[in-house]
């Protein structure tokens, strides 16, 4: 049978060793990718300012996935540790990804008009308010909660990359660099998945499902220090 399967090729295959053979193929593949042609071995150089650019912006970026990819696991955990049925944790959810849905049309507008700094600082805020609802088991401050968090979810995955584009243009760095940030950007937002998500295994097993939320919410008051 197939559970059978599976469970003789987990016996076999003990998560520690899969993740340290992933994580060598991958920075393998990463290595590969990055080695430049003869051709490009005399092209631009990066400009000396550029790489402090960019661990500043990883910094941030990743800290601000950090803060979602902890709550993310927990969430549906919450809703039902909290004796909600499937369908009530259905519209709880349809209720964020709406929020989403609604805010992602014209988030870019009032990006351009507030200033992008200004709407990375208030995704910060939407977030941790959003966490702190979970402390509650009321359906109608969960509800707030998810809205909260669908605008935040939007905000995330366009301030921040449009803010960091912007900034590159305008300090005159080449365009070809981008690639580069948005490549360290995606290889270590994966890492930062998966870190995030054992660090919040750890604490929701001995400090309860509420805790993943909390260390969300040290996460984001030290990224809007940051920005």
């Amino acid at each position: 049978p197939l559970t059978v399967t599976v469970s003789a090729v987990r016996a076999m295959l003990p998560y520690g060793a899969v993740f340290a053979a992933v994580v060598a193929v991958t920075a393998l593949a990463h290595g590969l990718c990055s080695v430049r042609p003869k051709s490009q071995l005399h092209g631009p150089v990066a400009p000396a300012a550029f790489g402090g650019f960019q661990a500043n912006y990883l910094m941030a970026y990743l800290l601000a996935v950090a803060a979602d990819w902890l709550q993310g696991p927990y969430v549906y955990a919450l809703y039902t540790y909290s004796g909600y049925s499937k369908a009530e944790v259905g519209q709880l959810y349809i209720a964020g990804f709406a929020s989403s849905a609604v805010f992602g049309t014209f988030v870019a507008a009032i990006a351009d008009k507030y200033g992008r700094k200004s709407n990375a600082v208030f995704y910060c805020v939407a977030y941790v308010f959003s966490c702190a609802t979970k402390h509650s088991p009321n359906f109608y401050v969960l509800l707030t909660g998810r809205l909260l968090g669908g605008v935040a979810y939007s905000i995330l995955f366009s301030a921040f990359e449009s803010w960091m584009v912007y900034e590159h243009a305008a300090r005159g760095f080449p365009q070809h660099l981008l690639s580069s940030t948005f490549a360290k950007a995606q290889l270590c937002n994966g890492i930062v998945a998966i870190v995030a998500g054992k660090v919040a295994g750890w604490f929701a097993d001995r400090y309860g499902k509420v805790m993943p939320f909390d260390l969300s919410i040290v996460v984001l008051v030290v990224l809007g220090v940051l920005i």
